[in-house]
């Protein structure tokens, strides 16, 4: 079994949550991943969400 080094089990937990309080879906958002290891790990669903806003 190998953990994910960057996510933290409560944290993901607690945002499943929240999701599911504000009526979202457990379905995964497609993203645009970066394509850079290190900035896509940081990322909610390791890259940014098609289909929302974003600043620049």
């Amino acid at each position: 079994m190998t953990a994910k080094p960057n996510k933290k089990p409560g944290l993901e937990t607690l945002r499943a949550a929240i999701s599911r309080l504000e009526g979202h879906s457990d379905r995964r958002r497609k993203v645009l991943p970066f394509g850079v290891r290190e900035i896509d790990n940081r990322l909610p669903g390791a890259g940014l969400a098609l289909g929302a806003l974003g600043e620049a």
